[in-house]
């Protein structure tokens, strides 16, 4: 499998520590999945629509999490907004079905060994060889329904970006053997909505309506459940007199039909612990005309949650851009070492309503609206606006390696000697390499790419390659993770740069340029000899010997 893994580089997208559905809830809707699974035959793809917060990750994670307690769940893939790339989504199903069974993995692995490389491949290509050839091969002998479950296809890339996986799924799925069951969950985007002009039995197509009279009444028994719970562990104190019932449905009429309005509202009451505050809180939600979207919602959490002075409005869109524009998760630790600040825990803690935060553990938003809402809220003292940020960001990076790369990182006795002598190297590593700027190194030129040309980061870049460019090399090393960055972000870089020589020069050198193709051969991800490197003789690099 480790062969597998290396080969396919798969994406880390799991799909199994989303919230599942309130028992009794949307039990229509399961069953009917459920008995979709169970028939056989084709339709083999059903594809979930609905708009943001209907609670289409909740019902895929519940049918995963059935099909896994039984057996059958060969793959669960959640994406995330700005973190999931279409160009290795059929990698990544493909090494989640050969971990899930072993005849599987055998046979993906027959089907790569005739194709050979599949790096260069368009995605009809990697299609057939990393699916349709080794799953038709042993379908017949599986004896079972495997269900696939793809969620929030639309936070897959850009439009544009995921055109071509789009119409590969749309084209091809349908056509494998019709034991193995694909669920695809979406907003109903434009290009995802293409799924839809295939006419039965190609695609089973279910709309999720968060108006109709059964999912009303089970955001009722969701919210009457919860503040319950509150109330039972008498944190909610209602006081005397109070008209409940009525409360909970007027809070139940508010939400429109909409889970996620209804989810949030409950973690905002519940995120405060002060006296009557938790009633303060609901009171305030149903009797407030003015709350009649999720948007509005957001902006009374925001407004309550902080006192906006130029400070805490710069500290949150900071803390927020790395927790929205990060290239993968990281935590308030991770945060504050990028940002050089320790504020970002006394943000995030009275934001839980909206943010999944734990100390020390990644960060996530709880749903992509308020990602939306971020980023749209213009006039907002929270707007984020994605442009100046990502600048801001890819500039910290540089900042952040000025301030910390330097000579003999880990305070090692000498350089001459291969990392896997070194005693003790993993506690220095610990010790000397925080898992921050580790980040930084390896992520700086995915946050570069993000942004246009601009003189300010070209210059920040050229100081870079002047200044830490070995320091770079040396924590790379240490953490294993050279051969992986060194060579594509160089690359990257001066593609960034753009072809012009005269400002590949200005940044790099005269002759690193021309020697990158010789430093670095993707094929084998090996680094070579280079004479021409400020005249210092490199040699095997990833082994930490530096001469």
């Amino acid at each position: 499998m480790r062969e597998l893994k290396d080969r396919l580089s798969p994406s880390n997208l799991p799909g199994n520590n989303r919230p599942q559905c309130l028992e009794n809830t949307r039990k229509q809707t399961l069953q009917n999945i459920d008995e979709w699974v169970n028939a056989g035959g084709y339709p083999n793809v059903l594809f979930l629509i609905g708009a943001a917060g209907t609670g289409k990750s909740t019902i895929a994670t519940t049918i995963a999490g059935t099909y896994q307690e039984i057996g059958q769940l060969g793959c669960h893939l959640f994406f995330l907004r700005g973190r999931s790339d279409p160009e290795n989504v059929l990698q990544t199903i493909a090494y989640s079905l050969a971990m899930y069974r072993q005849n599987i993995a055998e046979s993906l692995t027959q089907s790569l060994g005739f194709s050979g490389d599949i790096g260069p491949s368009n995605l009809k290509t990697k299609f057939k060889v990393l699916l349709r050839d080794p799953l038709s091969a042993i379908a017949a002998n599986l004896g079972l329904t495997i269900l696939i479950v793809i969620d929030a296809l639309d936070k897959c890339g850009t439009s544009e970006a995921r055109w071509d996986l789009i119409c590969v799924l749309r084209d091809s799925l349908p056509n494998l053997p019709s034991n193995f069951r694909f669920i695809i969950t979406s907003r109903p985007e434009n290009d995802i909505l293409t799924f839809t002009s295939l006419q039965p039995p190609n695609v089973r197509i279910v709309h999720l309506d968060h108006q109709i009279d059964e999912n009303r009444l089970d955001v009722f028994t969701y919210i009457e459940y919860e503040l319950k719970e509150l109330r039972l562990s008498n944190t909610l104190r209602i006081p005397q007199g109070w008209p409940w019932d009525e409360g909970l449905q007027r809070l139940a009429n508010i939400t429109n039909g909409l889970f996620i309005w209804a989810s949030t509202a409950i973690k905002f009451i519940a995120e405060t612990r002060k006296g009557y505050g938790q009633f303060n809180r609901l009171r305030d939600l149903v009797t407030n005309e003015k709350i009649i979207d999720l948007n509005e919602l957001y902006t009374t959490i925001l407004e309550s949650a902080l006192e906006w002075d130029s400070e805490v409005k710069e500290t949150f869109i900071r803390v927020f851009s790395f927790i929205l524009f990060g290239e993968s998760l990281l935590s308030d630790e991770a945060i504050n070492g990028i940002l050089g600040i320790d504020e970002t825990p006394d943000v995030l803690m009275h934001l839980q309503s909206v943010v999944v935060y734990e100390p020390g553990n990644p960060i996530t938003i709880r749903h992509a609206s308020f990602y939306d809402y971020l980023v749209s809220c213009k006039g907002r003292p929270w707007h984020i606006d994605p442009n100046v940020q990502k600048g801001y960001i890819a500039s910290k990076c540089f900042e952040r390696m000025d301030n910390l790369l330097r000579y003999n990182i880990c305070n090692l006795e000498s350089s001459y000697v291969l990392n896997a002598d070194v005693p003790n190297l993993d506690d220095n590593v610990s010790r000397y390499i925080p898992l921050f700027l580790k980040y930084i190194c390896c992520n700086w030129i995915r946050h570069l790419q993000d942004v246009p040309y601009s003189q300010e980061l070209c210059s920040q870049l050229r100081s870079f390659t002047h200044k830490q460019l070995l320091f770079w090399f040396k924590v790379l090393s240490l953490t294993s993770t050279f051969n992986d960055h060194v060579g594509p972000a160089l690359l990257l870089a001066i593609e960034w740069v753009g072809r012009c020589l005269s400002a590949s020069k200005y940044i790099f050198g005269a002759d690193l340029e021309e020697c990158i193709s010789n430093l670095y051969f993707p094929s084998t991800s090996r680094f070579v000899d280079v004479d021409t490197l400020r005249e210092i003789r490199v040699y095997e690099i990833s082994s930490g010997i530096y001469r």
